[in-house]
């Protein structure tokens, strides 16, 4: 499955910036990992670069980014938050889950842990960094400056 991973970086142009972000990225995964740089958006003149490969057509805007990745905390990757009742049932242990339970309590507790909040500041925040094959935002920038970029790639993990 294709997703957007965005990454934040340091850099003085486009080029450089996706360049970076690449090899940086070079070891995650295996061969069966397929990523590519959509494009890039300069955080100084919020201009855009797109390169024209990948599964999704060009590099969206940092609004769009900045609602994209809120959309993941306000609709979680459930359909259901567990009852009491399975909550207690796993707890207890006295009945074995099924495995919809299971897997329901599982993403409910993955997405507990691993999204504590909202994006705020999308040059500075992020949300499932380095979980590349997830929608999200990693950011290796070494300072928060105007020479930053948000490079989009387009991953298939």
């Amino acid at each position: 499955m294709h997703c957007i991973h965005y990454v934040v970086v340091t850099a003085t142009n486009h080029k450089e910036a996706q360049e970076s972000v690449l090899s940086t990225m070079e070891d995650w995964g295996s061969e069966d990992n397929y990523k590519s740089v959509i494009g890039s958006i300069s955080k100084k003149d919020k201009t855009i670069n797109n390169t024209g490969t990948g599964h999704f057509e060009e590099m969206n805007s940092e609004e769009e980014i900045f609602e994209l990745l809120n959309e993941i905390y306000d609709n979680p990757p459930y359909n259901e938050i567990p009852s009491k009742d399975l909550l207690l049932k796993s707890i207890k242990n006295k009945e074995e889950l099924t495995s919809s339970e299971r897997f329901l309590l599982l993403t409910y507790y993955d997405w507990i842990n691993e999204t504590p909040k909202k994006i705020e500041n999308i040059w500075l925040d992020e949300i499932y960094s380095w979980s590349l094959n997830n929608i999200g935002l990693t950011n290796i920038s070494t300072d928060y400056n105007e020479d930053m970029y948000i490079v989009g790639l387009d991953v298939h993990g």
